[in-house]
């Protein structure tokens, strides 16, 4: 996926360190078009084992988004971990329903707080964006309040991004992460095999009955 080429430009550092020749990391358009995660969900496996594959896939992406959220070299990847983050929860809430894990619960309490803490720094990099936009500097490059403004926009969003790297590098972020593995890994397989099975083309077809009505 997108970020693929992100992750392998970080963890090349040893090479760069080592050896004086450069090397660089791009990620090849597909050559045709396919759906977004086709081959997560397979029709031959029951509920839990397709859902346990969502949030595996998402648990992935969060965490390849990782590093690059904290360089603030592509303000996109705090946007990709924020969207993993509420898929993931989603797929939580079903997990929480059909195999009943006291882990599920609480891990989806910690996925909020820092979704809630992702939300803060991406709604200022995307409000920093709009004011070093073209349209809005022809409009306001001649008021002598503007610049000092913008600088101190600027200051602000660099205080929530030093908090962010806090939380990303030493605060409860790699216990979430960690949390999260011991629930892929240990949990929710061993709820898979104690779970009665059920189709989960059946669970999905109800889900969106459902939400199809609420529009």
């Amino acid at each position: 996926y997108r970020n693929s080429a992100a992750w392998a430009h970080v963890k090349a550092d040893l090479w760069r360190n080592v050896f004086p020749m450069a090397v660089e990391f791009r990620s090849d358009p597909p050559a045709r078009k396919k759906p977004r995660f086709a081959g997560v969900v397979r029709g031959d496996e029951f509920l839990l084992e397709n859902i346990r594959r969502i949030l595996s896939l998402h648990y992935r992406i969060i965490g390849d988004n990782q590093n690059t959220a904290v360089s603030g070299g592509d303000p996109e990847s705090l946007h990709d971990m924020r969207v993993a983050i509420r898929r993931f929860r989603v797929a939580l809430r079903a997990i929480r329903r059909h195999a009943g894990l006291a882990s599920a619960r609480l891990l989806d309490r910690d996925l909020a707080g820092l979704f809630r803490e992702l939300g803060d720094i991406r709604d200022m990099q995307v409000w920093i964006r709009f004011l070093e936009s073209d349209h809005v500097e022809e409009r306001c490059h001649e008021d002598p309040a503007w610049f000092a403004f913008l600088e101190a926009e600027k200051m602000r969003c660099e205080r929530l991004m030093r908090r962010l790297r806090k939380t990303l590098q030493t605060g409860a972020y790699p216990a979430l992460m960690r949390n999260a593995a011991f629930l892929l890994r240990v949990d929710l397989p061993d709820a898979v095999r104690r779970a009665k099975p059920e189709s989960f083309a059946a669970y999905a077809a109800t889900r969106l009955r459902r939400a199809f009505k609420q529009l």
